[in-house]
């Protein structure tokens, strides 16, 4: 499907900052490991500096992102914002990150 169908979908995050950047919450929950937190932040920050997406941290918002370590989770995700809480599985590796 072309991109230009999306450009005004309720699926697309819609909150913006001041500079005009999409806000994503989100929220990480699961057992991860100091070093796992600590990629996943990098990576946020990798994608921030790249592309038009901020993130922060949840506070109250409806929609937001909850990254979830879960044995037997795998990792996936759903694509846009469906509304409420949008469940990233990003389950940690036993063999290592």
């Amino acid at each position: 499907m072309p991109l230009y169908l999306y450009r005004y979908s309720s699926l697309k995050w819609n909150i913006k900052d001041d500079n005009g950047n999409y806000v994503i919450p989100y929220k990480i929950t699961g057992q991860y490991e100091a070093l796992e937190l600590q990629i996943i932040e990098e990576a946020m920050e990798r994608i921030e500096n790249n592309i038009c997406i901020r993130f922060k941290k949840r506070t109250n918002e409806r929609d937001y992102v909850e990254i979830r370590n879960e044995i037997g989770g795998g990792c996936r995700a759903y694509i846009g914002r469906p509304g409420g809480k949008s469940i990233l599985m990003l389950e940690a590796s036993e063999e290592g990150t």
